[in-house]
């Protein structure tokens, strides 16, 4: 009796595994990089990696999303990984009374795996006291997004944690505790998007002649976009627009195929007070961790070439970077070579050799090889 009350229990179990629809895929990416710098500023070589996962569970309508990634992850010379900063606290007894110093180690060098270690002074009855703590740290799986999406009649919600994605003028942020509704209706696409650390923005979309049209207003600010297709080319029209005076930005992109080679031209411009801080095929603008940290009222023009070679996609971009006003800030500008092969094993190589140009400045002009391998599932 035991016995068939266990394998009804196991069935049981089984069963339900069986219709739970869940699915998860991700990516693992390890880089290489040599990094040479002018004007006698030395070289310097690493490996970084980095790890995505992405968790979907379905049932219905209904779908629950799970983004995790491992991004900042590094390892160094003596074979420590290490993360970016840390957040130490120390808890100090002066004179009989507990007080508590939370500092953030924002500017420890953590090349050797360990922070620098955190100092706070405490006085009390005239007495400084100093506390310090060293700690290490290591690689660490964050979860990113988390959200729910699911269908009421006509409209689709989506609620939770989710990133706005990259685009050439301005970084992604991540909302949190957002709830966002869309429907069509009368050949319009609309969308309200509301949450914890945003206000409303409400979006119009339609599609007119083959042009892709869209409207969205925010507080403050509005953004349009206009993209289609005509006679062999695409081509995008994007404006974010603000009511302060000297802050808008826009860009346009214009992309063919002639002779199996892509070519694709794009020019994104920034008011004087304007700062473009995307993430695109233009560079990586974005939070200062590209090739350039842009100023306000910098522009950025770019053109990409690519083609098939014998198996691999080799692709040539150049952008120049031009400031609108005469300051002590420098023309700029980088060419990239991308040659991407697929390998037999699965995995992706991927060989990066990027020349990077300041006027006048060879402290901040250098040349860079990154070698990734990298695999999707």
């Amino acid at each position: 009796m035991k016995k068939q009350i266990i394998a009804a229990a196991v069935a049981a179990s089984v069963s339900a595994v069986a219709l739970a629809d869940i699915s998860i895929t991700g990516s693992t990416k390890v880089n290489y990089t040599f990094t040479d710098t002018d004007g006698n500023g030395g070289t310097k070589n690493g490996f970084k990696n980095e790890t995505d996962l992405v968790i979907t569970g379905k049932t219905g309508d209904t779908s629950v999303v799970m983004k995790l990634a491992m991004d900042e992850g590094q390892s160094t010379k003596d074979g420590k990984s290490v993360t970016k900063d840390t957040v130490l606290t120390t808890t100090t007894v002066v004179t009989g009374i507990t007080t508590n110093a939370t500092t953030t180690d924002a500017a420890a060098d953590l090349t050797d795996g360990f922070a620098d270690g955190a100092q706070a002074n405490l006085t009390d009855d005239g007495h400084a006291h100093t506390t310090t703590e060293a700690r290490a740290v290591g690689n660490s799986l964050a979860l990113e997004d988390v959200y729910l999406t699911t269908k009421i009649g006509d409209v689709s919600l989506k609620v939770g944690d989710w990133d706005n994605g990259d685009m050439p003028l301005r970084a992604s942020s991540r909302g949190r505790n957002k709830v966002q509704a869309s429907t069509s209706m009368g050949g319009l696409n609309l969308s309200w998007v509301s949450g914890a650390e945003q206000d409303d923005e409400i979006s119009v979309g339609t599609a007119i002649g083959g042009l892709n049209l869209s409207y969205k207003k925010k507080t403050g600010a509005a953004d349009y976009s206009v993209k289609g297709e005509l006679a062999g080319f695409n081509f995008s029209h994007v404006a974010l627009t603000s009511d302060t005076a000297d802050k808008d930005r826009d860009v346009t992109e214009v992309s063919t195929t002639a002779g199996g080679v892509g070519i694709k031209v794009g020019m994104a411009n920034a008011d004087s007070a304007a700062t473009i801080t995307g993430d695109s095929w233009f560079g990586d603008y974005e939070d200062n961790t590209g090739v350039y940290a842009l100023a306000a009222g910098m522009d950025v023009s770019a053109v990409e070439l690519s083609t098939s070679m014998d198996g691999n996609k080799v692709v040539f971009r150049h952008a120049s970077i031009d400031k609108d006003t005469a300051t002590s800030d420098k023309d700029r500008s980088f060419n990239k070579i991308i040659v991407t092969r697929p390998l037999g094993n699965g995995t992706t190589f991927e060989m990066t050799y990027t020349d990077s140009e300041k006027d006048g400045t060879p402290a901040d002009s250098n040349q860079s090889l990154d070698l990734e391998l990298a695999v999707k599932f």
